[in-house]
């Protein structure tokens, strides 16, 4: 039996708890059914109160960081790498997987050159970006790479110099039960955190052209965040108060339930190293409208524009042409744990 120690700067505060990367939680969940492999998780920042619990037969580690900056932070980095070594003396770890290249792979970096185990780091989304801190420590990290698509892969090493693996991060088919090939009763749908990177402006600009044409359309937008005031305030602008509906943050099974809705996913955001909303828009059934990033860049899977006048382009044609839900699933979750598990194995001969 191996064992795998996962660190993450936040994971579920409980099998309740669907939002908090809900990617992570599948690859989690699969992978800890694997025979021979047994996983534990240290979170970093999220929950926010210092706790040992149980996740659907997984222990996790919480160490309540709270996102505090330094000088506070050294004191949560000090008490996680206590927390590495108790679990070490419990339970010898023999590789650890660190999500995002920042202080969770610096912390699994120290711990696995200092006890001579494998580390591998999966970068998960802007840590590829050259402005990320934690690049210029890049050299000192000794450990298997990660990336989640090509395009994150192109940009890791366009900033980095270094090649990177690709493996996505796949979905569950079971999770979407059985899809609604009935009428959608909402043409547009977005999702994700209401965050600047998101360029949600972009998808309310969008919806206004596409009104131009269509006066009836109508999106939802689902999320929360730092941009929700501004968003709210452009929709009254625009006018479009009647043709959007901003819903807040939801549980995952409440946004999957929206896709089965929804006729097209429009993503707007300025970088995205996968798109794991791609994956769960492609297994309800709907089409894809979206900027080129992450998976958005692979044709067969979506129309990509370049702006926002191509994108209401796109939106105006797609929704006069006949729209046939069918289910796509890209990226399995079995395909990710076969992979995982053949790299997992060869770094432990």
């Amino acid at each position: 039996m191996k064992h795998i120690l996962f660190i993450s700067p936040g994971f579920a505060d409980g099998i309740s708890d669907s939002k908090c990367i809900p990617c992570l939680q599948q690859f989690a969940l699969h992978l800890s059914k694997t025979p021979g492999i047994k996983i534990s998780i240290l979170s970093l920042e999220y929950p926010f109160e210092e706790k040992e619990y149980d996740w659907n037969g997984i222990t996790v580690y919480a160490c309540g960081g709270k996102n505090r900056s330094w000088p506070l932070k050294s004191f949560n980095l000090k008490n996680a790498l206590q927390k590495i070594k108790k679990i070490n003396s419990d339970r010898k770890i023999d590789l650890i997987n660190s999500f995002w290249f920042q202080d969770t792979a610096l912390l699994g970096n120290f711990f696995c050159k200092r006890n001579e185990i494998p580390h591998v780091v999966t970068l998960m989304g802007q840590d590829v970006l050259a402005g990320n801190k934690y690049l210029r420590f890049f050299k000192n990290v000794s450990a298997k790479f990660i990336c989640l698509s090509p395009f994150q892969q192109a940009v890791f090493k366009k900033n980095s110099g270094q090649h990177a693996e690709v493996i996505p991060l796949g979905i569950d088919e079971k999770e979407f039960g059985e899809l609604n090939t009935g009428p959608r009763a909402i043409d547009v749908l977005g999702a994700g955190g209401l965050s600047p990177v998101k360029q949600f402006n972009h998808f309310i600009e969008v919806i206004g052209l596409v009104k131009e044409k269509n006066p009836s359309i109508k999106a939802v937008l689902i999320g929360d965040g730092s941009e929700k005031e501004n968003l709210l305030a452009l929709t009254k602008k625009m006018g479009l108060q009647n043709n959007i509906l901003f819903t807040g943050a939801l549980e995952r099974d409440l946004v999957l339930e929206y896709m089965q809705k929804s006729k097209i996913l429009l993503h707007t955001s300025s970088f995205e190293s996968f798109g794991y909303v791609f994956t769960e828009a492609l297994a309800s059934g709907m089409k894809i409208v979206s900027y080129p990033v992450g998976i958005a860049t692979e044709a067969s899977i979506n129309k990509a524009g370049n702006n926002i006048h191509e994108l209401s382009e796109i939106i105006s044609f797609t929704l006069k042409t006949e729209l046939s839900p069918e289910k796509s699933i890209p990226f399995p979750i079995g395909e990710t744990i076969r992979k995982y598990c053949s790299l997992y194995r060869s770094l432990l001969n």
